[in-house]
């Protein structure tokens, strides 16, 4: 992985974690880490399956790889959701009627 690739992870997840609520997280306490930890054990154990199986490789290099790959999805998942919140999805919206 070249330095550049590296420096985008950090920067990715550096600002998604900027944008997070302290109070939020620690009302939600029990759910984060449930949103967190839930898609990253399906993602190894499905890709572990799938590259035992499929590629024939062994149980532990299965784990590996899917571990890797799950630690990544956030890269690629935060952006998406950025651009969601630009267009005002997942935005509260006031309406003042007077």
């Amino acid at each position: 992985m070249c330095l550049c690739r590296k420096i985008a992870l950090v920067i990715i997840l550096t600002r998604a974690g900027l944008d997070l609520d302290p109070d939020a997280l620690k009302r939600l306490r029990i759910t984060v880490p449930k949103l967190g930890l839930i898609p990253w054990i399906v993602e190894t154990l499905i890709i572990a399956i799938l590259t035992k199986y499929l590629l024939g490789l062994p149980w532990i290099w299965g784990f590996l790889l899917g571990s890797v790959i799950a630690a990544v999805s956030p890269a690629v998942v935060v952006p998406c959701l950025f651009r969601l919140r630009a267009k005002g999805y997942g935005v509260a919206k006031v309406r003042i009627s007077s």
